[in-house]
């Protein structure tokens, strides 16, 4: 079931300057036969396994699958990751069950930001982004590994043909559109790096799982965008609303009712996303982000988007800055400055006015395996 073709690649990891690619390039396809309970699935994916021999820790992927368990229904492109705190790309691009024309695609990983993106190009149109989740901090990038599974096969004359697999440290894709996001100041720019003008923009969108979007900060764009044009969205401290969660999804609107999706690439804090608990979004877990955090204690959030009330304290997404969000601040705040680090800086600052959570901070100190357990 499974195709066992694997290939060792230089560990991607937190020290790899750069993104690196899997580019698969395509001639076609037809996929025959149907089993509503094993539909065919073709993974291309980055690998935390590093034995030489194969492996299946998954650490991010793009795939074409059926999309529903009718055998008349077409595929879809997919981008998901394994692990903890990992975040699938919530958009698909709809493909045929039979293709006779070219199609690439291409996989993104970034250890660095711990973020993943999936590119594609039909044919002779152009490049588009399907989108961007989030790796497991814990899985690297250590071998590609090629699949085909599930139903695959069942119809000698299903086929799916390939003209090449690469690895590569540079996108080849190069008629992208990009919206520039910096973390740091909040400045929002599109930029036309697909090397020839686009006319006929009726307007944009930008998409956020967690609401990290102000809407009322941007500023509205139609007509031309000439190549290598500029044009800036939202300024200083605008429309990024800052959290860990780099998930926004942009297309741009144009004449007779086409889109054409622009990859968001996120700039600034040396690359990195946002660590959770840096609520001060400086690039470091120090007091200051415990005074944060304690002034939105035990507060409902509810009413707030998810970035919104991340900023507050609401560091699970549950909606209230609790128990659970004091035991994610405190491992986050020792795995940044060692372990004992946060028992030590709960020491040095004056005890906290609220009774509940002087309380909560003893019994982080007096059993903190038992507590961190729980929230956990």
């Amino acid at each position: 079931d499974f195709e066992t073709s694997h290939l060792q690649i230089d560990n991607v990891t937190s020290d790899t300057v750069g993104s690196r690619y899997i580019v698969a390039e395509i001639a076609g396809w037809d996929i025959r036969g149907f089993d509503a309970a094993n539909q065919e699935q073709i993974r291309f994916g980055f690998l935390d396994d590093d034995s030489g021999t194969g492996g299946s820790r998954v650490a991010a992927q793009v795939q074409i699958a059926r999309v529903s368990d009718s055998p008349t229904d077409g595929l879809a492109l997919e981008g998901n990751a394994i692990g903890a705190s990992s975040v699938n790309i919530p958009g698909t691009a709809p493909l045929a069950l039979v293709r006779t024309s070219p199609f690439t695609m291409v996989l993104e990983f970034n250890k660095l930001s711990d973020t993943y993106e999936v590119f594609y190009k039909d044919d002779s149109n152009p490049s588009q982004s399907l989108g961007m989740g989030t790796i497991a901090p814990d899985r690297n990038g250590n071998s590609l590994r090629f699949v085909v599974n599930n139903n695959f096969g069942s119809d000698f004359s299903e086929s799916f043909t390939i003209d090449r697999v690469a690895l590569t440290d540079s996108n080849p894709l190069t008629d992208l559109l990009t919206l520039e996001v910096d973390r740091s100041s909040g400045e929002v720019k599109l930029i036309n790096t697909s090397g020839s003008t686009l006319s006929g923009i009726t307007g944009y969108t930008i998409d956020s799982a967690v609401g990290s979007v102000d809407n009322g900060q941007l500023l509205p764009f139609t007509g031309t965008l000439n190549a290598g044009q500029e044009v800036v969205l939202s300024s200083v401290g605008g429309a990024w609303v800052q959290n860990p969660s780099e998930d926004w999804q942009a297309a741009l609107s144009l004449s007779g009712g086409g889109t054409r999706s622009v990859n968001v690439d996120f700039i600034g804090n040396t690359g990195e996303r946002f660590d959770v608990g840096d609520l001060n979004f400086d690039g470091e877990l120090t007091v200051d982000d415990w005074t944060i955090f304690i002034a939105g204690a035990e507060a409902n959030l509810s009413a707030l988007s998810t970035a919104l009330a991340y900023q507050s304290g609401d560091l699970d997404g549950d909606g209230i800055n609790s128990i659970g969000d004091f035991g994610l601040f405190e491992v986050a705040f020792d795995a940044a400055n060692g372990g004992g680090a946060f028992a030590a800086m709960l020491a040095s600052v004056p005890e906290p006015s609220s009774l509940l959570l002087g309380g909560l901070a003893c019994l982080a100190l007096v059993d903190g395996r038992k507590f961190r357990s729980r929230c956990r």
